[in-house]
């Protein structure tokens, strides 16, 4: 028994189309791309199995948890006999979506395809925050890290909370001309520093548009007049990037450490 979809023999039944395989953004199965880029192809390949040419219906579906966020349909994708040729979906919109895995899936009425893409955010990883002396009226914190990935965001300030640190971290005296931004090795200019809500809310003097610097580019935060003479060694520094909204892009934090051997406020 045979019919347009399927032929039949036995208890074996092949199908008469089938999509064989599914290549996302030219990665292949597997994809992984920033956050707010695109748009993106997707092809599926289908192969007639069939002694006479054959058409389909063929879709793809983005999906996550809570559902289909993006379909678009080929009809009447068109296979000559034991043809294989990929049915491609050109200008997919994924830059709106959010950073999350999604299931990505080329289909007929009768066999599919699934894959997979990451939509990856800006991601900073703070590896060092060190103080100079660790019990001085006039201090330096020297903030290390780096950005494991870039998306397309931009960041407009940077929010360092001491406030985890024991004891007292003094801000006071702290103003723009004491902090130095080196972002993917290039120095940002700080316009102004907000020390006034026991945090320092740096702004800089430019937007620096992270799709410009490069996954793993350095980040180097230097800041003067720092009174430790009340601050112990025990607690985190928090780092905060954030956008001209006040948006928070990213934001990490590691343990306090002194340069020298003598223990904070000792």
């Amino acid at each position: 028994m045979s019919s347009a979809d399927d032929s039949a023999t036995g208890t074996l039944t092949v199908l008469a189309v089938e999509v064989n395989s599914i290549d996302i953004a030219g990665q292949g199965a597997d994809a992984t791309i920033d956050e707010g880029t695109g748009p993106i192809s997707v092809n599926g390949t289908l192969e007639n199995f069939n002694t006479v040419d054959e058409d389909r219906d063929v879709t793809v579906t983005i999906a996550n948890d809570t559902g289909t966020v993006l379909t678009d349909t080929i009809s009447g994708f068109g296979l000559q006999v034991g043809e294989v040729r990929p049915a491609e979906f050109s200008g997919l919109a994924v830059g709106d979506l959010a950073a999350d895995v999604y299931t990505v899936t080329v289909a007929t009425p009768q066999t599919n395809a699934t894959g997979q893409i990451e939509i990856a955010p800006t991601n900073a990883q703070i590896n060092s925050v060190e103080f100079d002396d660790g019990d001085s009226a006039s201090d330096t914190a020297t903030i290390l890290g780096s950005f494991l990935n870039t998306a397309t965001d931009v960041v407009s300030s940077i929010g360092v909370d001491f406030g985890n640190v024991a004891g007292n971290v003094g801000l006071g005296n702290v103003g723009a001309g004491n902090v130095q931004v080196e972002i993917g090795n290039t120095d940002r200019t700080v316009s102004s520093v907000d020390n006034s809500s026991g945090e320092l809310d740096i702004e800089l003097a430019s937007d620096v548009d992270l799709s410009t610097v490069d996954d793993g580019a350095n980040i180097n935060i230097t800041v003067d007049n720092i009174d430790t003479t009340e601050a112990t060694p025990t607690g985190n520094v928090s780092v905060e990037f954030k956008d001209g909204n006040d948006n928070t892009v990213t934001q990490n934090e590691t343990s306090v450490t002194r340069l020298s051997a003598v223990p904070l406020g000792s």
